[in-house]
């Protein structure tokens, strides 16, 4: 029995029987698999949208220089957006580039001239920055996109940034970040409260990042260290049961190092941990070592790796806002000095612990000094060297990944063993 089904198009109304509606779709069917194989239906699959394109790609890198210029050649697999500025004490020239990848690029070899180190890498989400060392007064003369000369199908485009000499005053007038790359704000983030029933929540801080390498020595990096070394840290507490955990970067980003508190602060942080790896010029120091805040430094090694710290983001290309006085504001905050003292008992519980364990620890293992990214008043913050890049021996031991889960075991250990005489310190001042 065949079903009736009434349908409008436009205004007329259509009845059919099921039979009916079966021969029409197959006359449709027949009608549509014909036009597929024809050539304007063919011209039209061609426009259909293509995969989503890749991020340009850095391909190579030459820097020339005369008596009284420099220029960069940027070869790339595609345009992208930019934006070039310089930047005062330490002298540097700025270039910024969105969505960059530069994996794979080595360093050019510099010439004699007036650029004296370089660098380049992920910035912000987004962004990536080559930064220019330059060791005297240079003004942008030009930078402009221009047809690669060589028959390269991987080369999709050619950035060339010509330097040339400046006075003094005229580079000081013209110098600084545009406005939206300003220096971030420098009043802290409010401290969001701690979750109830929650474990206390650590933060680890891997030192450098994206366009800061941090130290470098025979094929070693030291922020690839500090991020590696820094995830299995974070294993290891949460293995204990005890603590939360969160990492203020787990790849290779940027971060400012007051941007890198401010993280701790937002999270309700209980403890920071910056990981870092040491250099030292003679060789000869080795050995793990940990740093806690002082207006004073405990000694010359510790002031020159303060200074080394606090001038990461200069590195990176962001301006410095922070005086030798602002360290000395933070320690004169009663509340901050008795962060400082528990940040200390921590630094002393874990060299306890690694002393007990024959870790091998460098002389004098518990130093301070005026380090930027321990500054938090309310969160007790410590810095971690694992080591020395500089010495054979703690390199082998650096680029071991048994050593390195030793050594986060141990601290974590430590850190347990602190909490929980805080912990008891704390309820014996309650009572």
């Amino acid at each position: 029995m065949s079903r009736t089904i009434a349908h409008r198009t436009g205004s007329t109304l259509y009845a059919c029987t099921a039979k009916t509606r079966f021969w029409r779709a197959c006359r449709c069917a027949a009608a549509f698999t014909a036009a597929l194989t024809s050539p304007a239906m063919a011209q039209l699959a061609e426009l259909e949208p293509a995969a989503a394109p890749t991020a340009p790609r850095a391909v190579a890198l030459e820097i020339a220089s005369g008596p009284a210029t420099a220029e960069l050649v940027l070869d790339l697999t595609a345009r992208t957006a930019m934006r070039v500025f310089t930047l005062d004490a330490p002298r540097r020239v700025v270039l910024d580039l969105e969505g960059v990848d530069w994996s794979g690029l080595s360093s050019p070899t510099l010439p004699p001239g007036p650029v004296a180190d370089l660098r380049f890498g992920l910035f912000r989400d987004g962004w990536s920055r080559l930064v220019l060392d330059i060791d005297r007064p240079m003004s942008i003369d030009a930078v402009r996109y221009t047809q690669p000369m060589v028959d390269r199908p991987d080369i999709g485009a050619r950035l060339q940034l010509r330097l040339v000499s400046a006075s003094p005053a005229a580079f000081a007038l013209q110098a600084g970040p545009p406005p939206s790359l300003a220096a971030l704000p420098s009043q802290e983030a409010p401290k969001s409260a701690m979750r109830e029933g929650m474990p206390p929540l650590v933060v680890i801080d891997p030192g450098h990042g994206g366009v800061d390498p941090g130290a470098l020595r025979d094929g070693l990096v030291e922020k690839q260290i500090a991020l590696h070394a820094a995830r299995i840290l974070a294993e290891a507490l949460e293995a204990t049961g005890r603590f939360r955990t969160l990492m203020t970067r787990n790849d290779d980003s940027f971060l400012g190092l007051d941007e890198r508190v401010r993280i701790a602060q937002r999270h309700g942080a209980a403890l920071f941990l910056s990981v870092h790896a040491n250099t030292e010029p003679s060789g000869q120091a080795w050995g793990v070592s940990v740093f806690t805040l002082s207006q004073e430094a405990s000694d010359a090694a510790a002031e020159r790796l303060a200074t080394r710290e606090n001038r990461a983001d200069l590195s990176a290309g962001l301006v410095d806002a922070t005086t030798a006085s602002t360290i000395t504001r933070i320690l004169a905050d009663l509340s901050r000095q008795e962060t400082n003292a528990r940040s200390r008992r921590l630094a002393d519980t874990i060299v306890s612990v690694l002393d007990r364990e024959n870790r091998t620890l460098r002389t004098k293992p518990h130093r301070a000094a005026g380090f930027r990214v321990l500054k938090a008043p309310d969160i007790p913050s410590l810095l971690v060297e694992l080591g020395f890049l500089t010495n054979r021996e703690d390199r082998v031991r650096l680029s071991s990944e048994a050593w390195l889960r030793q050594l986060a075991g141990e601290i974590a250990a430590a850190i347990v063993r602190w909490h929980i005489a805080e912990t008891h310190r704390t309820a014996l001042f309650v009572d």
